[in-house]
């Protein structure tokens, strides 16, 4: 059974800008990176999300090691 992980990702909405949960299916995790974009540290990861649609990236809020450790849990 494939496992799932939760992560959190920035997204404006209208004026503001809110957290929301994003999840994966951790076996489609291709590579992932951390990067800092205007003092604010974030972890882009590129995910297979279909066989005719290859690789798409997200960026999420969580440290590249805390995505590490939820994918090796």
């Amino acid at each position: 059974m494939a496992k799932s992980i939760k992560l959190t990702q920035r997204v404006k909405k209208g004026d503001e800008v809110v957290e929301r949960p994003i999840f994966f299916i951790a076996e489609n995790i291709v590579h992932f990176v951390q990067n800092d974009y205007q003092g604010r540290p974030f972890t882009t990861i590129f995910c297979i999300v279909s066989t005719t649609h290859g690789t798409m990236s997200f960026d999420v809020t969580e440290s590249a090691e805390e995505v590490a450790r939820l994918i090796n849990l």
